[in-house]
């Protein structure tokens, strides 16, 4: 999996699997999610696989957690393709499938590109067996709690068999089958609410995108997502000597949004090139999200944003 990551990957990858994580290194010049990726991935591979580590999965996270943005239909190609030149399974997390969006700041976004749309065999070259899903509601319906999930691999029946029989012990609750039936079987309700859904995902991210051009801080654009990476460089140079080295830095600025009762957290968890980014989710309740900006402020002494007729 290309870096950054979602942090959460290592714990799911690592405590039930016993496997290991392999990061592949994007350089900074390079768009992790564009076709020039691939090749950095394929030498990871074979950088893994010659010191004894073979790899046996490639994970795609589409649309990307934390950068924000969906896949181009050609590198999710270009996953396959490297699957099968590597003999490798590919395992695709779509669980913010429905939650790309557009703003002033994106207004074509890269649509979402689901890869069991596509004819992986015909159009990439590679044995549909090795093409799995990951989804859920959790995002897409606002719903973690409902704790329910999908996996769907298509022309695989044996590893479905495995997967049933190593989940079988925690089935999802009769509460949680009832509510998600009935959302999926309510045409009218679905469309409407992933529809609002966006919107307001569009809404917030301006409301948030304004706040960090105001300040100066410069951060990826989002167009899926409830969260954006923003870069906290200058704000950290202006809390603590700028000769101190990053991790210092990064700590002393948690410590001090701590202090003033708020926490982003570093994108150094998510194995990110670029040190000095957080995470910032933007979807709170607009007046949480208020205090939360108004907070932050606060931790790296910055003047308040004049927000009362944006939000």
């Amino acid at each position: 999996m290309i870096q950054p990551y979602y942090s959460d990957y290592i714990r799911d990858i690592v405590y039930p699997a016993h496997a290991k994580q392999v990061p592949a290194p994007i350089p900074k010049d390079v768009d992790p999610l564009g076709l020039e990726s691939i090749e950095h991935i394929r030498d990871a591979i074979r950088r893994s696989n010659a010191a004894g580590t073979t790899i046996r999965v490639l994970i795609l996270c589409n649309p990307h957690n934390p950068l924000a943005n969906a896949y181009p239909i050609d590198t999710v190609k270009a996953y396959a393709k490297t699957a099968q030149e590597f003999n490798l399974h590919l395992l695709v997390d779509e669980v913010y499938a429905n939650q790309v969006f557009s703003s002033s700041f994106v207004p074509d976004p890269t649509p979402f590109v689901s890869v069991l749309s596509l004819d992986v065999r015909a159009e990439c070259g590679c044995d549909p067996s090795r093409i799995h899903v990951l989804a859920g509601p959790t995002k897409d319906l606002g719903a973690s709690g409902l704790k329910v999930g999908a996996f769907v691999s298509q022309h695989n029946p044996d590893l479905v068999q495995v997967v049933r029989g190593a989940i079988a012990s925690i089935p999802i609750s009769s509460a949680s089958d009832a509510l998600l039936t009935a959302v999926l079987r309510d045409d009218a309700f679905r469309i409407w609410f992933l529809e609002e859904n966006r919107r307001r995902l569009s809404k917030a991210f301006e409301n948030v995108a304004a706040w960090c051009l105001f300040h100066d801080i410069p951060f990826v654009p989002a167009s899926a997502g409830v969260y954006v990476l923003a870069d906290f460089a200058t704000l950290m140079d202006k809390l603590v000597p700028t000769d101190m080295l990053v991790q210092d830095k990064l700590d002393a600025a948690v410590a001090s949004m701590f202090q003033n009762g708020v926490f982003i957290r570093p994108t150094t968890t998510y194995g990110d090139p670029i040190p000095t980014r957080f995470r910032m989710t933007f979807t709170l309740p607009e007046d949480t999200m208020r205090l939360a900006l108004h907070r932050l402020e606060n931790a790296f002494n910055l003047t308040h944003w004049q927000d009362e007729k944006v939000i």
